[in-house]
């Protein structure tokens, strides 16, 4: 290499080291700022509604992103629109004076309500329905799986809470428990027997529900916005066309336990 090049070499490299040095061992000096924690999701992120929904709230300490994941999925899979509701004191038990405490939050764009219980000491209390009053409660904390831990349990326990939230929606809608094993509308006595099933209801039930969502002058997410509710059979047909090509679009989807999703055609 010529002299004439080395002095340019030097050159760049202390004008380099005078550039990143002082920054670099600036940040070996200092400490590493502190994570920031990610923001608790707030339920009042479920987008607000107009019109006749299904409402939620909760009754005790509950966790907030657990409540919304519930609201958020049962509206998903029921398409109905959901409201959320301020939070109420903690029960002494699923009652039903409690049930008729509740019942005075449904107002006249509230078809019904479920509310998210906390009641650690009453485990063995897992829910309560009281449709004369269009309020059931469910005790989240019977639901907690008693051997897995860490995030394998709290995937299985948001599961369990979004299965047993659907099943109580539909009771409350007058729909009868299905024998279906991967219904999430199935009574199940045991924690295999609700890990097993599904987190959403069996076409036939799905069926019943919207029909049954549509009777009480609800607006379903899958109906045209620029056209009234159709009403059809549980099994679809008296829907409009441009229900059923968005449908056909869309397809219905099935989940099971374990399983691929189904689809169930337009």
């Amino acid at each position: 290499m010529s002299q004439s090049v080395r002095p340019t070499l030097a050159t760049i490299l202390a004008a380099l080291c005078v550039a990143v040095l002082p920054g670099w061992c600036q940040n070996r000096t200092q400490p590493a700022a502190a994570e920031q924690p990610p923001a608790e999701p707030n339920p009042a992120a479920v987008p607000a509604v107009t019109g006749k929904a299904v409402a939620f709230t909760t009754m005790g300490k509950v966790d907030k992103a657990l409540l919304d994941r519930v609201v958020r999925h049962v509206g998903a899979v029921m398409w109905c629109p959901t409201r959320v509701l301020a939070g109420q004191k903690k029960p002494a038990n699923l009652s039903e004076a409690a049930a008729k405490e509740l019942a005075g939050l449904i107002g006249q764009d509230n078809i019904c309500l479920l509310a998210l219980a906390n009641l650690p000491d009453k485990k063995d209390s897992r829910n309560a329905v009281f449709a004369s009053h269009g309020v059931a409660m469910l005790n989240v904390a019977s639901l907690k799986p008693s051997a897995t831990t860490g995030k394998d349990a709290a995937e299985s326990y948001a599961r369990r809470v979004e299965k047993e939230s659907v099943r109580l929606v539909a009771m409350l809608l007058g729909v009868d428990p299905c024998p279906m094993p991967l219904c999430a509308l199935r009574l199940t006595k045991d924690e295999e027997g609700l890990d097993a099933k599904g987190r959403n209801a069996c076409p036939p039930c799905q069926g019943k529900i919207e029909k049954t969502l549509r009777g009480k002058g609800v607006k379903l997410t899958i109906d045209p916005p620029d056209q009234p509710a159709p009403v059809g059979t549980p099994q679809g047909r008296g829907r409009s066309e441009a229900c059923r090509g968005r449908r056909k679009v869309e397809g219905r989807r099935w989940e099971v336990e374990g399983r691929a999703p189904q689809v169930r055609p337009a």
